[in-house]
């Protein structure tokens, strides 16, 4: 039987997760509280809990409530729009704990509708919601335990300004892979390599190779839980600009690989001594450079569109680009031109609006 964390005080990796899943929210609202033809903003946690853990911790539904109130009040008015959330738990008492706990977090920028379904049930009642122009989601999967099926990701992938975050025990996937149940689920992924460090990334290359669409965008996140065992963080967009956003978060949770609550293999570890050479503690980060290095002298990365593609599918951040294209012009191997003219260009653009609102592509040329 598997315990019920809402039964005990959070530990220290449920808490890194809801705050890595509240800094998204915080950025992800804004966009399309500012994007004209957006005109229903909705927020989907179907697996929400009572709202809060046995000492009164916030869990993800009061996390929400608390953002949108305190933070976005002003903007949604501004824009007349407001906040929709879906809050589902198959469990009756948790239901009614947290429609107690949210009658006071209603306003007219925030809606929260709590409702008792089985997630099957709730998944199906509100896809067709999801999918109605105008519509901006942002849908949580976060069950205690293993209870949501890669298929109700690939469904929630073909619905357009839609993100999503799933929670999933990575642990439990490394220990019973071989269970016909999880190979039904997971075809192949008994084949893989798993460690305990590895695991999420393992899921998600899986997830997104037998399920999602190739152009569909994925990143992950890995956080140490009590007693050593690993859980994943999933997410996936049809957005560069959601991706990046995920991204920006991880590396705010993981300063030295913007991967994991964890070191990696390969990793230096961090002494607080500076290098007698300067080279990045984190493993990710050093073959990163490496790799986008390699790409742009041999010519497969020409644009800074290609650039900053190339970093953010590695999960790194147009600054990392930066660093490297930088290094690259002082010594002179490289050189920047305007595509639409001959000009030269002393400053790659790495931003979204550069790149995908002002089509301000600049090319990379090897000298």
């Amino acid at each position: 039987m598997v315990k019920d964390h809402h039964d005990e005080p959070y530990d220290e990796g449920t808490r890194l997760k809801l705050d890595l899943f509240a800094d998204y929210v915080t950025s992800w609202l804004p966009v399309f509280i500012h994007t004209p033809f957006i005109t229903n903003i909705s927020i989907y946690d179907f697996f929400s809990g009572p709202g809060c853990d046995l000492n009164g911790v916030p869990g993800s539904p009061l996390r929400i409530a608390q953002i949108v109130n305190n933070k976005f009040q002003e903007q949604l008015h501004e824009k007349d729009k407001q906040v929709a959330a879906v809050f589902n738990d198959k469990a009756p008492k948790k239901v009614l704990s947290l429609q107690e706990r949210l009658e006071s977090a209603q306003s007219d920028c925030f809606q929260a509708h709590v409702q008792c379904n089985e997630f099957s049930d709730a998944f199906l009642e509100h896809l067709p919601s999801m999918k109605k122009q105008g519509h901006a989601n942002l849908v949580l999967l976060d069950p205690t335990g293993f209870h949501w099926h890669p298929e109700d990701i690939q469904r929630i992938a073909a619905i357009k300004c839609t993100d999503w975050i799933a929670f999933i025990p990575s642990n439990y996937a490394l220990r019973f892979k071989k269970l016909e149940s999880i190979k039904k689920c997971w075809p192949k992924l008994h084949e893989e390599s798993m460690t305990n460090k590895n695991s999420t990334r393992v899921i998600a290359e899986h997830l997104k190779e037998e399920y999602l669409p190739t152009d569909h965008l994925v990143a992950h996140f890995g956080i140490k839980k009590s007693g050593g065992r690993s859980h994943g963080v999933l997410f996936g967009s049809n957005s560069w600009k959601g991706l990046e956003k995920f991204i920006e978060q991880c590396w705010k949770a993981d300063p030295h690989n913007g991967a994991a609550s964890y070191e990696l293999e390969g990793d230096i570890k961090d002494t607080g001594q500076p290098l007698l050479i300067e080279m990045p503690h984190g493993s990710k980060l050093r073959n990163f450079k490496r790799s986008f290095q390699s790409e742009i002298l041999s010519g497969k990365i020409q644009t800074n569109k290609d650039a900053y593609e190339y970093t953010l599918k590695a999960a790194c951040l147009p600054k990392h680009a930066s660093e490297v294209l930088s290094d690259l012009k002082k010594h002179k191997k490289i050189k920047y031109s305007d595509s639409k003219s001959p000009t030269a260009v002393k400053k790659l653009s790495m931003s979204f609006k550069a790149i995908f609102q002002d089509r301000k592509i600049q090319n990379i040329e090897i000298e």
